[in-house]
């Protein structure tokens, strides 16, 4: 049943999903995926479950079969007791059953005549959230199914995911729509005498009262220019933050986060001072929005990915600023996605991006934008955030959040 209190896409849009998901399915010769996501990385492990069943939960397995319909198992048994609440707030999928250990998902198997076919296993690629399958209860899963054959099938879906159809452009704009809102509240609510928390709770709030999902990715930080061990390059996460530290006259906040709507993330980044700016931090103020300004022109269709990077880097190295992120990830119901590039090359973590340069931008690819900049001959501790969430169109790259320009407190 469909309920209008909640988000939800068209029988067209999981339509489409589908028939595309079994076209690549048979290029692979697979007979059925086993998809397997969890609230790793605040939820983004669930990204590849939720975009095909559709079905929000907090951990759940899908069988997604090349000739029948999927079957899902999520939640707990007390879940299905009077009625199923997972099969009745979506419309998507018909036959869901309770999480409750893997050998009911064996007997599916067994059930749809697979316990000798070609699996496609498929979690979550991504540097936040690669491991999304548990060890030892997949080892188990496998000696159940001791004549089935299974490969990895994850990039191949993810591929699918790049290019995002009107509706989902329009769930992302809704987040970043939400995204604005909640900067807004950071940047009215940020003042002195009032504990970081304060300003967390405010965005937060703002999130839910504008119809996002609950949802906790917020690298939150404050601090002094006159304190010198601060570490205020990029924001910190959850134990670190937020904090009960009191907002002092002339503080630098800062904050990395994502919107959530139907589980479609926008990313934003965004600084401000609450006094006076010094010039060295309004030159990188200014750096940093020539870099996205660059950058962003370069996001076109038909440009390559490293066009793009390249073109976000150029603005900083040429002031002799140096950064901890500089780039863009892709985006949507997972951050970071394929393709992604915001660390340095010589980098051995993947966000500095592996055989992602030539990828070609296409219509409708969507990206998290990352300008994380300081200059090392003048502090090495204090940098600063400024970020979007773009999508390339054929009229050019269009902002979802808009962030809010200023650097100083109006």
């Amino acid at each position: 049943m469909k309920r209008d209190y909640l988000p939800q896409l068209s029988l067209a849009e999981r339509d489409r999903r589908w028939m595309a998901l079994r076209k690549a399915m048979q290029d692979n010769n697979l007979d059925c995926l086993f998809i397997w996501g969890n609230n790793r990385a605040w939820g983004i492990g669930l990204a590849n479950f939720r975009y095909v069943t559709h079905v929000g939960a907090r951990e759940g397995i899908a069988l997604f079969p090349l000739k029948r319909d999927p079957i899902v198992f999520a939640g707990n048994p007390h879940y299905y007791i009077p009625y199923n609440i997972f099969a009745c707030h979506q419309t998507w999928v018909q036959d869901v059953r309770p999480l409750s250990g893997l050998h009911p998902v064996v007997e599916a198997v067994k059930e749809l005549r697979l316990e000798n076919g070609r699996l496609g296993v498929v979690d979550t690629r991504g540097e936040l959230s690669y491991y999304t399958i548990p060890y030892e209860p997949f080892k188990s899963f496998l000696e159940m199914l001791p004549e089935a054959k299974f490969q990895n099938a994850t990039g191949m879906l993810e591929e699918i995911r790049m290019i995002k159809s009107p509706e989902e452009i329009a769930f992302l704009q809704k987040s970043g729509d939400i995204a604005h809102a909640m900067v807004q509240r950071m940047i009215e609510t940020s003042r002195a005498g009032i504990p970081e928390a304060e300003v967390y709770a405010e965005m937060h709030k703002a999130m839910l009262v504008h119809g996002g999902e609950d949802y906790a990715f917020n690298l939150f930080d404050s601090g002094n220019l006159d304190d010198p061990d601060l570490h205020l390059h990029h924001g910190k996460e959850n134990p670190l933050s937020p904090t009960m530290r009191v907002l002092r006259p002339t503080d630098l906040v800062m904050t990395e986060f994502h919107s959530n709507y139907g589980g479609y993330l926008t990313g934003c980044e965004k600084s401000v001072i609450l006094g006076k700016a010094p010039q060295e931090l309004k030159d990188l103020h200014e750096v940093s929005l020539e870099a996205f300004e660059q950058g962003t022109a370069a996001m076109r269709p038909g440009n390559l990915f490293q066009d793009a990077v390249e073109a976000f880097r150029k603005p900083v190295l040429a002031a002799g600023m140096d950064f901890i992120e500089l780039g863009l990830h892709g985006h949507g119901m997972g951050s970071p996605e394929f393709p992604t590039r915001v660390y340095k090359p010589s980098s051995s973590h993947t966000l500095a991006g592996s055989n992602v340069d030539k990828v070609v931008l296409q219509e409708n690819m969507v990206f998290g934008t990352n300008i994380d900049i300081h200059h090392p001959k003048w502090r090495m501790n204090v940098g600063l955030m400024f970020g979007d969430t773009v999508v390339v169109t054929s009229q050019g790259p269009r902002a979802l959040v808009n962030t809010p320009r200023e650097l100083e407190k109006i």
